[in-house]
Order: C-alpha cells, then sequence, then structure tokens
C-alpha cells in the first residue's frame, strides 16, 4: 500500500483539526468514538487527539476501487 506523505504526519491533532484532514463532521467523530468504529485516536483524560499518520492510514483503508468487490461477501458476487 503506498502511504500518503504530509509534513507533519507524525504530529497528533484535536478533533476539529482530523474533522478538516478527513473532511467528517466533528459529530461523526464523536460518533464513531461512541460505538468504537471510525479512525483511531489517544484519549488523555477528557482530550481526544488523532495521529495525522493514522488519519490518513484510515483514510486510505476507506477507499472503494469501483469493479472490486468488497466485504464479507466478495467471494459470492455474481458478474
Amino acid at each position: 500500500m503506498n502511504t500518503v506523505k504530509h509534513p507533519e504526519a507524525d504530529a497528533y491533532v484535536p478533533t476539529a483539526e482530523a474533522s478538516k484532514i478527513t473532511g467528517l463532521a466533528e459529530q461523526t467523530l464523536h460518533n464513531f468514538r461512541s460505538i468504537h468504529q471510525g479512525p483511531p485516536y489517544v484519549k488523555v483524560g477528557r482530550a481526544v487527539r488523532y495521529s495525522i499518520r493514522d488519519l490518513l492510514a484510515w483514510m486510505e483503508m476507506q477507499k472503494v476501487v469501483p469493479g472490486e468487490a468488497v466485504g464479507a461477501d466478495a467471494s459470492n458476487v455474481c458478474e
């Protein structure tokens, strides 16, 4: 897998910045956290932070390539 380069890939950002990076609403990121889905995050006390590297990797994993079967039922797809 190609790794996306970002000048501050090792930095951690708050939810507002993670929202800008992913294009997802802050509330969506909050909802993902509450149902244990979405990008990985770090929580120290009440502060939530996202690694830019993790955000970019998670976004890459969400990629859908048209014409490719996806998911658990991928082997059952009729062509």
